[in-house]
């Protein structure tokens, strides 16, 4: 074999060596031969950008056989390879942000946190057109809990005592001392919407065909209408909101909870004045012949969609020692909104995911109604959400919201200033 060039390390000229002498050193070389070493070098790029286009079109070829976005399975291989080491950055735009007039962050570096794939139990996106009528039967019924606060829907193996952290402080500051340190120009709430595609079924619709789908990306008709809602409501209550409108599920519904998380992330980068996340959903519960349920109660002769709170946990294994906290504040919630009826809440969810609530201890995911639920239901529970969540973290106060929901949703809602809440809930 003959003697090979060392060319693994590229010297820099240093202090008393020539460039003529470097490029020696490396070559073996005299200058006068550089037109050739160029040859070599243009051939190598040439090389390099043939070997780019290629790997475009496998990640487009490979992004198409999975389903899933290009930018998601390119953002999985660069992760793969440079795990660890911090490399990976998120340079697509963040997702679109309405409400208070908030400077949008930039794109920061990102890597995938752990359990933020779709959560165990989590049902497939719906298919075919948006809600009709047709040959199935939407049914009205009751999923409340009554006026049980220990009622739950426990998928883990944990016990948690939910009245003795009902009686604990919330596990971040309420709205006034937040205030005295932040002020009011940045947001205390981030509002957002993993599978912002859900949407309801039409008014007054009472059944449906197999081609309704109850999706849609128009965010006046989904289940963004009903965070836009409840935002607007706890401005009216004083407290800033940010309402991210992404429908992440759109871009992908298998990568949504990552896609959510890498921007809560960057939210939380830009604004650490967040200490709430509401992620708004709607359910999706169907018996086995199809028919699509309506979780529903009525309040002053009004239909309001049955409202439900899941928390995650760390049952699966995640990075999450305090995921009581959200509970703490989902019992807070629940509490307050028995007392405006007896039949509007669902027993909480406790989960085996996260859910991203690992990243604040004020986060929450809300089922405002169900696939079978009408628009301006949701958009009613919506705001009585938010006027409970409210009170938890700012305490009674004077709040008028007619005018929030429009004629889509339903008209003028008329509500007794906040607290004067008169329902007892049952604690034992």
């Amino acid at each position: 074999m003959g003697q090979q060039k060392n060319t693994a390390l590229v010297p820099i000229a240093g202090k008393g060596e020539s460039l003529h002498a470097v490029f020696t050193q490396i070559t073996g070389d005299e200058p006068a031969r550089a037109p050739g070493i160029l040859r070599h070098v243009c051939a190598l790029f040439c090389a390099l950008s043939c070997l780019i286009c290629i790997t475009v079109v496998f990640l487009i070829a490979l992004s198409a056989a999975a389903g899933t976005d290009f930018r998601i399975t390119a953002l999985r291989i660069a992760e793969q390879a440079f795990l660890g080491i911090g490399m990976v950055e998120l340079t697509d735009d963040i997702p679109k942000a309405d409400g208070r007039d908030f400077p949008f962050p930039q794109p920061g570096t990102s890597s995938p946190a752990e359990d933020e794939s779709v959560p165990e139990g989590t049902a497939s996106p719906e298919t075919g057109s948006s809600g009709s009528g047709g040959g199935y039967p939407i049914v009205q019924t009751d999923l409340s809990c009554g006026m049980d606060l220990t009622a739950m829907f426990n998928e883990t193996s944990y016990t948690p005592d939910t009245l003795a952290l009902l009686e604990e402080s919330l596990p971040f500051p309420d709205f006034s001392t937040w205030a005295a340190q932040y002020g009011t120009d940045v947001p205390y709430i981030l509002i957002l919407h993993t599978h912002g595609t859900e949407a309801y079924a039409p008014e007054g619709a009472d059944s449906y065909s197999a081609s309704d789908s109850f999706r849609s990306h128009n965010t006046e008709e989904n289940v963004v209408a009903v965070g836009t809602a409840m935002a607007q409501t706890l401005e009216k209550a004083g407290i800033p909101v940010l309402h991210c409108t992404e429908m992440f599920d759109a871009v992908s519904y298998t990568d949504a909870y990552s896609l959510a998380a890498a921007a809560i992330r960057t939210y939380l980068q830009k604004y650490p004045s967040i200490q709430i996340i509401l992620d708004v959903h709607r359910d999706s519960i169907v018996r086995a012949d199809q028919t699509k349920m309506q979780p529903v109660t009525k309040i002053g002769g009004v239909e309001y969609a049955q409202f439900m709170i899941v928390t995650g946990t760390n049952h699966r294994g995640a990075d999450f020692p305090r995921w009581t906290d959200n509970l703490n504040f989902a019992m807070k919630i629940q509490e307050t909104l028995m007392g405006r009826s007896d039949s509007l809440v669902r027993a909480i969810n406790l989960r085996g995911a996260t859910f991203n609530g690992q990243y604040r201890s004020g986060s929450l995911l809300l089922e405002v109604g169900s696939c079978g639920n009408t628009l301006s239901q949701a958009k009613r529970t919506g705001v009585l959400a938010a006027i409970a969540i409210a009170e938890v973290v700012k305490g009674k106060c004077t709040l008028t919201v007619n005018g929030i929901l429009g004629e889509s949703g339903g008209g003028r809602l008329t509500l007794p200033v906040m607290g004067t809440w008169d329902q007892q809930p049952k604690r034992s």
